[in-house]
């Protein structure tokens, strides 16, 4: 005989799965308010990506004036647009939206039915026992005449009844005015006022605050894990000629002077030297100081104009020169919206390719020193 516990461990067992309906219809408050003065800022934000920046100064000045400069390309531009601009600015944890709702409880509102407006629960009224009633009588305690409702006669009439009667819908609703109707809510619902020229300022704060955190962060771990290996390829190097060989190209006297042993190591070698030049002179070329600065000027005067447009007052005369007025204007801001929009995401595209671009050539120069470094050991 098998006990319960066990019978789920045999080949024929089959669980019984039943699935249990469980709902929740709490609503969760996450703000309740929307004004600029009320927003939530982390001003640790701003010390973190400060300390982080000024790490990878440190770090890329003790990189080879090749890659140094290459790198600084790209670096130097967002840097000094970091401490100028940025570095003493709040961060926005959350921008205001015209469209969010505010829900707030009313401080008074009428009682719900069957709600006591004391605030105590309602007396409930006992319910009468039907198995207490006798056929076709009355309730127990009636001291009045007969109940003619209680007769065995209509009790044979409800039983004719359709126990399915069908309901006209546009009946029952027809008498309802929508207009005039109350509903009682436990909520309040309301509609923040924003304002759209503050908005824009703390949006634009908060993404090049979002983007230059995750440039430095993923650039510093970058250059944190080259120096990491470089020097585990170092690990070994006794003299000097092992030290030369390891930090210079390899040569072709050097490279004929390879045994049989050691020929396969060199190859390797050189073809990781041979790429990796080739991976530097795109990084020169593809990340110059000025297509840098091109995204970076671009993303801010996309802002600006932004800014311009949602911050002039529109033409509300009436007369048919202002509606052609406020048209113009209403099309220069979504234009100018989406040109914003456009601008921020090339500049992270950009900024994102050097860093990818510049892992990738680590990667290959750091293989070839592992197996330079294997070479010296042999």
């Amino acid at each position: 005989m098998l006990m319960a516990e066990d019978k789920d461990k045999t080949l024929g067992y089959k669980p019984e799965i039943k699935y249990t309906e469980e709902y929740d219809s709490k609503y969760v408050e996450q703000y309740n308010s929307n004004n600029i003065s009320d927003i939530v800022v982390n001003n640790n934000i701003n010390e973190t990506i400060d300390n982080t920046m000024d790490e990878v100064a440190s770090l890329v000045s003790m990189l080879p004036d090749r890659i140094h400069i290459a790198v600084n390309q790209v670096f130097k531009p967002v840097y000094l647009d970091w401490k100028n601009n940025f570095k003493d600015l709040v961060y926005p944890e959350r921008i205001p939206d015209p469209d969010d709702l505010i829900f707030v409880e009313p401080p008074s509102r009428p009682p719900r039915p069957g709600e006591d407006p004391t605030g105590g629960d309602k007396e409930e009224k006992p319910e009468d026992d039907e198995n207490d009633r006798e056929p076709g009588g009355d309730p127990p305690g009636h001291d009045g005449p007969p109940n003619p409702s209680f007769t065995d006669d209509e009790e044979d009439e409800d039983d004719d009844e359709d126990p399915n009667p069908s309901f006209d819908w546009e009946d029952i609703y027809e008498d309802i005015d929508d207009d005039t109707t109350d509903v009682n809510l436990e909520l309040d619902i309301l509609f923040p006022e924003v304002n759209i020229t503050e908005t824009i300022e703390l949006e634009y704060t908060k993404n090049m605050m979002d983007l230059y955190n995750y440039y430095s962060d993923k650039l510093v771990n970058t250059l944190s894990s080259y120096y990491m290996q470089l020097l585990m390829a170092l690990d070994g190097t006794t003299t000097p000629e092992q030290l030369e060989f390891l930090s210079q190209n390899i040569s072709l006297d050097k490279a004929k002077k390879a045994t049989d042993e050691t020929r396969t190591l060199m190859d390797a070698s050189l073809k990781c030297e041979v790429v990796g030049n080739l991976k530097l002179s795109f990084i020169e070329n593809m990340f110059k100081v000025e297509n840098t600065l091109y995204h970076l000027k671009q993303t801010r005067v996309a802002h600006e104009l932004r800014y311009r447009y949602n911050s002039l007052n529109k033409d509300s005369t009436g007369t048919k020169e202002g509606s052609t007025s406020a048209k113009v204007s209403e099309a220069m801001i979504i234009t100018y919206g989406r040109k914003y929009e456009d601008a921020y995401i090339n500049y992270y595209k950009y900024l994102n390719s050097s860093l990818s671009t510049l892992e990738d050539f680590f990667k290959e120069i750091l293989t070839g020193l592992k197996t330079k470094s294997t070479i010296n050991k042999k």
